[in-house]
């Protein structure tokens, strides 16, 4: 057995840190998870997101949760599930996932998975699971499992954010359980304001806009916040305006107060053909960033009225026309032509939307078994010639309806191509399944990602492969990059390839490729910036390779873009939630890869997060600081020594931390000692410092 000895220091610069050391393989930090918030604007591009009472984009930020860690007693409840592999929310204090049960079960799955959760509440530090949970869905995949969503509530009204899947197999078993849950809330439901008194509030904050109306109605929340939380009235305030885009505000209220907790940009619009008719062929050119060839798609004509509509029953999708100037034939009504099926070059944006759509609706329906995107055969409505001169296309949740715009042919041209299409309706894929929710936080970027996802796999599916033309883009061919065959300010908008690759995207639009690496958008935590990470963690996971990724070296072989995209539907169909930060969502993409193939697809998802710098978390820390003295191998020095506290914990243990250290100065704390066996050590670090002038050295 190999002996060597170790020498490891922490050295901090004018910071106060805490941390444990931990009996898990990783040397990492781990950001802390963020409470999340309700549903967002699913947008290809970042435009009018902004709020208007403040310049930019100055949202108010959602403050992290910070719990007491996980206690002992939770500890001794895992401990009867010796099998179990548990993650850790270290924001909430409670498991993002447990996975390897063998809980069989009979009866409902509902019923039965409310049940297990009473089995285990002790691990979550619930009180009551039959009173703190409501069905949210039950979905079924394709391996004949079952995914049990369950809404936590508190005293009848919902927890925004906080939901759980409780898996069940084929065999009846359930087998595992992730999601947040916000344990210890202990606040009044009784509101100082009423309903009504919300609702003026919300109004007020959007006065003078046009068409201003309350959408969604005042109800009660409770919200994560702090170090606690807040009784909160939840209304979505909308408005129209043909020029400068919807706006659909999502606002969470204090109850009592008044106060905005938080708001963002969510996202609105029309109904199809109904007489008697047949499915045809429509013909038509597509648009030129897509090769402008002739083309055709199954549309409906109407014999009574020997209508053409670009319209399908059996695909579930139509076109509408939005625009109300301009010349066309069909201004402001469905897409159609009278007595001919043949659009000729009159609209090749109807075509190119047509097509589409189409393509989009076949891609689900056949690899993914799945009937549009709620799985109940909804149709997919696209309006476009959307807004004058509008760059951008977006899904809006209230009508279930996508808009497209035309460009401005400078930025862009007609958004109405592939993977811009098939990005919106990977929003509506989400909004039916994980519902991520879409702001200014890690759930935002990841819901984005699984959008620029969506756009790629179809394109693969859809068209000739184009990899081999990277970094150019070839018009109408299948590639890693988003937006390419309608941007113009440079090769495309986003690279999944290289989401840093200033010859693609252009300078100034880079995005990281690590988590909280180059590029990461720490201040306005932009959705369009931060799904980077994901982005490229896909294009990993499929293509594979080596290489150095912002220091980081790789090297293995990807699943395959057939295999990555099954990955990726099951992962975020059946284990993400609405709170989901990175680290949990790579644990759903684990558990994805496990439940679809065998133990190399999880080692490759895995290599893949690890190349963009996520590995595995450590459980919960050993006791080495839970004396009174430091622990034999440690010393500490410079300019003020670091001692054991008496109150202070992490996860259940106590830390240590350094005393106060000023301008130019240093303090450390080292170990050494003889270990007889490879490992890796991680540490959890809390820094107090000033940003961009303190660091730690390891």
């Amino acid at each position: 057995m190999n002996k060597w000895s170790k020498k490891i220091r922490l050295v901090s610069l004018f910071v106060f840190v805490f941390f444990c050391l931990a009996p898990v393989m990783s040397f990492a930090f781990r950001a802390p998870d963020k409470p999340n918030v309700g549903n967002t604007p699913q947008k290809f591009y970042g435009g009018d997101n902004e709020d208007p009472s403040n310049a930019g984009k100055e949202l108010k930020s959602i403050p992290q949760i910070i719990s007491a860690g996980v206690t002992q007693e939770q500890k001794r409840a895992l401990g009867a599930y010796p099998e179990v592999k548990a993650s850790w929310n270290y924001g909430t204090g409670a498991p993002s996932s447990l996975r390897g049960f063998k809980k069989q079960i009979s009866g409902s799955p509902a019923q039965a998975a409310v049940s297990f959760l009473e089995e285990v509440k002790a691990i979550y530090r619930m009180k009551d699971a039959f009173q703190e949970t409501r069905l949210r869905t039950i979905q079924e995949d394709k391996l004949g499992f079952r995914h049990v969503r369950l809404d936590q509530y508190y005293q009848g009204i919902p927890v925004v954010g906080s939901q759980l899947i409780v898996h069940i197999n084929r065999d009846n078993a359930i087998y595992q359980v992730n999601g947040k849950y916000t344990p210890d809330i202990a606040i009044s439901i009784t509101p100082s304001l009423d309903a009504n008194q919300a609702r003026q509030v919300g109004l007020a904050l959007f006065a003078g806009k046009a068409n201003l109306r309350v959408s969604r109605e005042p109800e009660l929340v409770v919200y994560p916040v702090e170090n606690s939380c807040l009784l909160a009235y939840y209304l979505v305030v909308s408005y129209q305006d043909g020029q400068d885009g919807a706006g659909r505000w999502v606002c969470y209220l204090d109850a009592n107060t008044g106060e905005v907790i938080y708001r963002y940009n969510d996202i609105e619009y029309v109904a199809a053909p109904s007489s008697a008719g047949t499915h045809v062929d429509i013909e038509g050119f597509r648009l030129a960033g897509e090769d402008g060839t002739d083309t055709f798609v199954q549309g409906w004509h109407e014999t009574a009225s020997n209508i053409y509509y670009l319209y399908n029953k059996n695909l579930w999708w139509y076109i509408f026309n939005a625009a109300t100037t301009g010349g066309y034939s069909d201004l402001d009504t469905y897409a159609y032509r009278f007595g001919t099926g043949d659009w000729g070059t009159s609209d090749r944006t109807e075509i190119s939307a047509a097509k589409n759509l189409s393509l989009v609706q076949d891609y689900f329906k056949t690899v993914y078994s799945r009937d549009s995107f709620n799985d109940a055969s909804a149709y997919a409505i696209a309006n476009v010639h959307y807004g004058i001169n509008y760059v951008n296309a977006f899904w809006d949740p209230d009508f279930n309806q996508f808009y497209i715009g035309d460009g401005d042919g400078g930025e862009a041209n007609s958004l109405a191509v592939l993977d811009v299409m098939a990005h919106e309706y990977g929003h509506a894929w989400t909004q039916y399944t994980s519902e991520l929710i879409y702001d200014y936080t890690e759930s935002g970027a990841l819901n984005e990602s699984f959008s620029d996802i969506n756009g790629a796999n179809v394109e693969f599916y859809s068209q000739p492969d184009g990899r081999s033309n990277y970094p150019l883009a070839v018009a109408g061919t299948a590639d890693w990059l988003m937006g390419e065959d309608c941007w113009l300010s440079s090769t495309a908008l986003r690279d999944m390839r290289n989401p840093s690759n200033t010859t693609t995207v252009g300078a100034g639009n880079e995005q990281p490729s690590r988590y909280h690496g180059a590029y990461w958008d720490d201040v306005y935590e932009e959705m369009h910036t931060n799904d980077g990470v994901q982005n490229f963690f896909y294009y990993l996971l499929s293509e594979g390779g080596s290489g150095t990724n912002d220091g980081i070296p790789y090297d293995f072989t990807g699943l395959g873009i057939d295999n990555a995209q099954m990955v990726a539907y099951q992962a975020n169909t059946n284990y993400l939630g609405p709170s989901d930060s990175y680290y949990t969502a790579r644990d759903g993409w684990i558990s994805a890869a496990s439940d679809l193939g065998d133990e190399s697809w999880v080692d490759t998802v895995k290599a893949a997060w690890a190349a963009c710098g996520l590995v595995d978390v450590p459980g919960s820390p050993g006791a080495d600081f839970e004396g009174t003295t430091l622990p034999a191998g440690w010393t500490t020095g410079g300019d003020a020594d670091w001692y054991l506290t008496t109150s202070d914990k992490v996860q259940g243990s106590k830390s240590i931390r350094s005393g106060v250290i000023g301008n130019n100065q240093l303090t450390w704390l080292q170990w050494e000692g003889t270990l007889s066996s490879a490992c890796v050590f991680s540490f959890f670090t809390s820094v107090s410092s000033e940003r961009w002038y303190d660091f730690l050295n390891f």
